[in-house]
């Protein structure tokens, strides 16, 4: 049992660690009357899960800590999808 809270907790510090891995991606944004392709900054690994947000975030700016999530765009599926990429590498290593 404390095997896995403690595989559950690495998994959990490795999903949010993953956002030291930054890149700019293309998102379609609403500019002045019509919409066009900017490139914003966003972080995670492997899925991008956190993109800097338009009004409440400083510029070219993401929150790497966890309480600071909400000034930027968080997208729960990826993090999830991100938090069980981390899971499935480390159960992979501990059955092996």
């Amino acid at each position: 049992m404390k095997k896995i809270l403690y595989i559950s907790i690495l998994s959990f510090a490795l999903t949010s660690v993953s956002l030291f891995y930054q890149r700019y991606i293309p998102i379609n944004r609403i500019v002045v009357d019509q919409i066009e392709e900017v490139h914003r900054l966003a972080g995670g690994f492997p899925f991008v899960f956190l993109i800097d947000g338009d009004f409440t975030s400083p510029a070219n700016n993401i929150s790497v800590l966890f309480i600071f999530w909400d000034q930027d765009e968080f997208l729960f599926n990826y993090f999830l999808l991100n938090y069980l990429f981390w899971l499935s590498v480390l159960l992979g290593r501990v059955l092996i």
